[in-house]
């Protein structure tokens, strides 16, 4: 008798267990719905429930720097080896990118869907947790995106403390380069593309404020580089503006003024001049850039971006009345709709020209 009623028992207590971590989920995930820290809490409940009830019954893989966790029968359950080779390659290239890494093993938790994430985590997907070197994301997310976040983290492990700067470089680092550069050069021929101090200080305000910051940050590595980049991200949240002023030498208005020439240049018959043309800038070189793209303007003496870019090398080289002069004939161009954003912009700057000039 006593053989038959201990597994009997051992039933019972687990059906027991299970109904309690039902009744407790199901309070957990109304109060993760709500804000603030309750919700929070609430939310780190849910997460170690997890870890004792759910988590355990998924499958695990490890990697050279991750550890997955799947539901069993799940894409990445089925064929670990080939889902972690491409978390591999996006870790190689944003740690190459920012020069360091996590003291430990990254912990991927890959969702069946979003829906499942929410009835288990009580948010949506994804995020990461750079502390606990975690990130969460559905099975079929791009690789490279919350990575970053949890890779960054060990430039200071505190964080950058600014959303605008840490979703723009988890975006610009994300495994689809070029694609915010697009996406920005789209809402800035709609005219609708803010000026940076709104973008950095209100961030998560803008509607598009992910593949903006993308853009912005993806510009600034290349035209500054990894250095520059780590320097900015690792001095927090206090001055970031004025710092940002220090580390690049320019304005918030002359640094908008290249992102919008950077994103207007995305055709290809004028990309490359222009980007040479930041380069010899950056470098100092503004004379060279100047006779760059004088020399592209006989071969191209209509073009808009063009004659914008030599209006910005003239003013950068000290050639004041080259610039004035090169405003001015942009503005008796016909520009189209994508670049109509050019107009204002070089009437402000021609009008601080002339008063140079007073």
């Amino acid at each position: 008798m006593r053989r038959t009623l201990l597994p009997l028992l051992s039933l019972l207590l687990l059906a027991s267990m299970a109904c309690h971590h039902s009744g407790q989920r199901r309070q957990l995930l109304r109060a993760a719905a709500g804000n603030g820290a309750a919700a929070e809490a609430a939310r780190q409940e849910l997460l170690e429930l997890n870890r004792a009830d759910v988590y355990p019954g998924w499958i695990t893989a490890r990697s050279a720097h991750f550890v997955l966790h799947a539901p069993r029968g799940s894409p990445p359950a089925l064929d670990p080896g080939a889902w972690l080779a491409r978390r591999e390659e996006a870790y190689a290239r944003i740690v190459g990118i920012l020069g360091v890494e996590p003291d430990g093993p990254i912990h991927v938790y890959a969702y069946l869907s979003n829906r499942q994430g929410e009835e288990l985590l009580g948010r949506p997907l994804a995020f990461a947790d750079p502390v606990r070197r975690e990130i969460h994301v559905r099975h079929d997310q791009e690789p490279g995106h919350e990575e970053t976040h949890v890779v960054a983290w060990a430039l200071n492990g505190r964080g950058s403390g600014v959303p605008f700067l840490e979703e723009g470089l988890a975006v610009a680092l994300s495994s689809h380069p070029g694609s915010p550069q697009l996406a920005a050069a789209d809402l800035l021929a709609r005219g609708v593309l803010p000026a940076l101090p709104d973008l950095i200080e209100r961030f998560q305000a803008f509607r598009h404020g992910y593949p903006l910051a993308g853009s912005f940050v993806e510009m600034f590595l290349e035209r500054f580089g990894a250095a520059a980049l780590r320097q900015l991200y690792a001095g927090g949240a206090p001055g970031f503006i004025p710092r940002m002023e220090s580390i690049t030498g320019h304005t918030l208005d002359e640094l908008q003024s290249w992102w919008e020439t950077v994103l207007a240049a995305q055709e290809p018959v004028t990309r490359e001049p222009i980007y040479e043309a930041l380069s010899l800038l950056r470098l100092g070189e503004a004379d060279a850039a100047v006779r760059l793209l004088q020399a592209r303007r006989e071969e191209m003496p209509a073009s808009p971006v063009v004659e914008y870019a030599l209006a910005l090398a003239l003013r950068d080289s000290g050639d004041l009345d080259g610039s004035r002069d090169a405003f001015r004939r942009l503005l008796e161009l016909p520009l189209p709709y994508r670049l109509a954003w050019m107009r204002p912009r070089a009437q402000a700057a021609l009008q601080d020209l002339e008063g140079r000039g007073r």
